[in-house]
């Protein structure tokens, strides 16, 4: 049972346990301009870009933090707000360097896109803020906050994520600024390199080093392996002239390094940090370094952040609700299907899938496409399946099939996995009933 409903742009949608407005919004599909909301980090409310109008009292309230009631309506997209948003978009922009063709982040930058989405042509403010030099110490991160917007992010992802509380604020009113350490060039802190304030940041204040450069890495688990085998006299020895490893028994060493590109650490840690949003699963195979790496990613989460809200397709009918995406091996997906509500009736020319019922009793109908040789329609191969009994059915390409939930009260949850992801621009999808 819902806890409540709310009416998006007169879209009626269903809330449990959704923490703000936002998380509501994205449950109906529509998706808020934002430049400070992620949901794996804590809500700051900083951008107020995610504005949203109740249409009973007619207050104007940031949907990242606000929580939702109980047949509350609101607009996400009135002239009201675009005249706001607008208007904070310029103020932005004015303290902003807008030295955009020659930035690393041109056309890859949040403001830029919410600039051309919102059509801004010209600011209308003169820039005030003090400006200051960039700082290039780091290996891996330069910093340029004449770019910098304010929205926290990297402030955020340095604490919650990583732990390190390298960056922060400082500074009141218009002299407000992020800074490392105590007003420190970056290198001379206890920054780690791990490029996450530059996989946050929605502008080009923090940006990723030479991205050519190669780095070698050591998995703790694969030195931890190691060191265990040295106490049992198998370690691994050798000599070094220089930085150069040679033959000799004078060290012992890993034998099992990774060495990647500075650009492919960060294009991964940037898929890591949207996976909640794309529920894509990287390479996870037996020692591949994608998984050592999200391992090790997931690891600097901190309690409180475990959790993250997915987007059902919800009618009528029920639910859709993909759950994740890997790369070579499909997707899965939630199905929640309605008391006596059947689903399905199409068929698939190579894509095939596998049903597992968990909850309520379902009836799942294939049958052959076309027909016999004596013209009649193939015969129809029917399974009764419940959440007790745990057993598979595969929807066989070919194949015209449907579910149909068996129950009068009781809601059908199943689990479906698909060999690929669904593509809007080729469904593979055919209209037939069984």
């Amino acid at each position: 049972m819902a806890k409540g409903i709310m009416y998006v742009d007169n879209i009626r949608v269903e809330f449990d346990d959704e923490p703000t407005i936002m998380d509501v919004c994205r449950k109906a599909g529509v998706e808020m301009p934002n430049f400070c909301f992620h949901s794996d980090l804590s809500v700051y409310g900083a951008c107020r870009m995610c504005m949203v109008e109740d249409l009973d009292t007619g207050k104007i309230d940031a949907a990242c933090t606000t929580k939702p009631k109980n047949g509350m309506r609101i607009r996400t997209n009135t002239s009201r707000l675009l005249k706001y948003r607008r208007m904070i978009l310029e103020l932005m922009l004015a303290s902003h360097c807008r030295d955009c063709t020659a930035c690393e982040k041109n056309r890859s930058c949040r403001l830029q896109e919410m600039a051309v989405r919102f059509g801004i042509h010209h600011v209308h403010f003169k820039d005030t803020r003090e400006h200051v030099p960039m700082d290039f110490s780091s290996p891996a991160v330069t910093f340029d906050l004449n770019k910098c917007i304010l929205c926290g992010d990297c402030v955020r992802v340095c604490k919650e994520v990583q732990g390190m509380s390298i960056l922060h604020f400082a500074g009141r009113g218009p002299g407000l600024h992020i800074e490392a350490g105590d007003d420190q060039p970056i290198s001379t802190t206890h920054c780690v390199s791990c490029g996450q304030c530059a996989a946050v940041c929605t502008t080009g204040a923090i940006t990723v080093n030479d991205q050519t450069v190669d780095m070698e890495l050591l998995y703790i688990d694969d030195l931890v392996d190691e060191m265990l085998g040295a106490l049992l006299g198998e370690e691994h020895r050798c000599g070094y002239e220089g930085l150069e490893r040679v033959e000799g028994d004078g060290f012992c060493y890993v034998p099992e390094t990774d060495v990647k590109t500075l650009g492919e650490i960060v294009y991964l840690l940037d898929g890591f940090r949207d996976s909640r949003e794309t529920l894509a699963v990287p390479d996870l195979s037996d020692g591949s370094f994608s998984k050592k790496l999200w391992s090790t990613f997931l690891s600097y989460y901190e309690p409180g952040h475990f959790a993250y809200s997915l987007k059902p397709n919800t009618d009528d009918r029920g639910s859709f609700t993909e759950f994740l995406r890997t790369p070579e091996r499909g997707q899965v997906s939630i199905n929640v299907s309605r008391p006596g509500i059947t689903k399905g009736n199409h068929w698939h020319m190579s894509k095939w899938e596998r049903f597992l019922v968990v909850s309520g009793t379902a009836s799942i109908k294939l049958r052959k496409v076309g027909e016999d040789a004596d013209g009649n329609p193939f015969p129809v191969d029917e399974y009764t399946v419940s959440g007790s009994d745990m057993r598979a059915v595969e929807m066989i390409p070919g194949y015209t099939h449907s579910i149909t939930n068996l129950s009068d009260t009781e809601d059908l949850v199943t689990v479906m996995w698909a060999n690929e992801h669904f593509d809007p621009e080729s469904p593979d999808t055919y209209y037939e009933e069984v």
